[in-house]
């Protein structure tokens, strides 16, 4: 059982470098890198193969462009003759490649960027409760994210946020980390029920994200975005 000073501690020292965020830190430009991330944060199901699908994308689809691919987007056509049904990747279609690449486009054509849309939909939508469903406002549906309803962690939103905010700093002063929750899937819950956090291994519920954030903020503080050092501990534990 690790006590708070334990995992403080731990915190400091783990190695936090995995395939998928060192490629989005490789585009010095915001307009590209939240777009690597958004793309990174859609493939990361846990499944093999993920680095070479946001490759696939990114450099030869997107041809190492990001930001200019989308604003000079055309729906299905970028893809030629590929069947919006067909296997991308994974449970991933064309379609929904697609459907990503035009909710990306929107964000950036109607706010001028995807942290200026994200920063819109949390402002101006009511019953916003946690940045997942602004996230969710912005790409659920035929892109394969989940919708705001979805019975959900909604751990690849979260994801997303902690990249854009916490660890790659692509986003700076983004003002709502008071209403972050960690990214949480089955491993995090399993780490925190090996390491005396939870009194047993909690099921992937948003209930249970919630109480798992709070017991993050309550050992790291609640200023600023702290808190996501619990996720650093428990997700790239190597025990």
């Amino acid at each position: 059982r690790m006590n708070t000073n334990d995992i403080i501690i731990a915190s400091r020292n783990v190695d936090t470098d995995d395939e998928l965020s060192l490629f989005v830190s490789t585009f010095p430009e915001k307009s590209d890198a939240e777009i690597v991330a958004v793309l990174a944060a859609w493939l990361s199901n846990g499944l093999t193969g993920e680095n070479y699908a946001l490759h696939t994308i990114v450099d030869e689809i997107m041809q190492g462009n990001p930001s200019h691919y989308v604003e000079n987007y055309v729906p299905y056509m970028n893809f030629g003759d590929v069947a919006s049904n067909q296997c991308f990747f994974r449970m991933f279609s064309y379609g929904n490649l697609d459907a990503l690449i035009q909710a990306i486009k929107r964000a950036k054509s109607q706010y001028g960027g995807v942290q200026e849309a994200f920063e819109a939909v949390m402002t101006k939508k009511k019953r916003i409760k946690h940045v997942h469903e602004a996230f969710a406002v912005l790409f659920g549906g035929g892109t394969m994210f989940p919708t705001r309803k979805n019975n959900s962690t909604f751990y690849r939103y979260n994801l997303l946020y902690y990249w854009l905010t916490f660890k790659l700093k692509i986003w700076t002063l983004c003002p709502f980390d008071d209403v972050a929750l960690l990214p949480c899937n089955d491993k995090v819950f399993t780490e925190a029920f090996k390491r005396g956090l939870t009194k047993r291994k909690w099921k992937s519920t948003l209930v249970n994200v919630e109480a798992l954030t709070n017991t993050a903020r309550s050992i790291f503080g609640e200023n600023f975005s702290d808190f996501f050092k619990l996720y650093d501990v428990l997700f790239f534990s190597n025990d």
